[in-house]
């Protein structure tokens, strides 16, 4: 899928992986809502599976998974990793 370079979101797909350790992920996290307020449709979000319980309690992220070769993370219109949102 493609990488999102700050295009809009109206109605778009977007999957975020969860990049390096522990405190980064919970550091950019915060950018998350942003992904919605810019229009996303859907957000999904591609974590290790000790972080899915912590971060599904964000309302802004429609679907968690860890699964990396298929299902949901793959089926959006972009990808970015979580360390390149604060550039868009």
């Amino acid at each position: 899928m493609p990488v999102w370079r700050g295009e809009s979101l109206l109605g778009k797909t977007i999957t975020v992986q969860a990049e390096q350790g522990f405190g980064d992920i919970f550091m950019f996290a915060r950018f998350l809502p942003f992904l919605k307020v810019m229009g996303a449709k859907k957000l999904v979000v591609l974590a290790v599976p000790a972080l899915i319980p912590l971060l599904g309690q964000m309302e802004c992220i429609d679907q968690l998974t860890n699964m990396t070769e298929e299902g949901p993370a793959h089926e959006c219109d972009y990808w970015v990793g979580s360390m390149s949102l604060p550039y868009y």
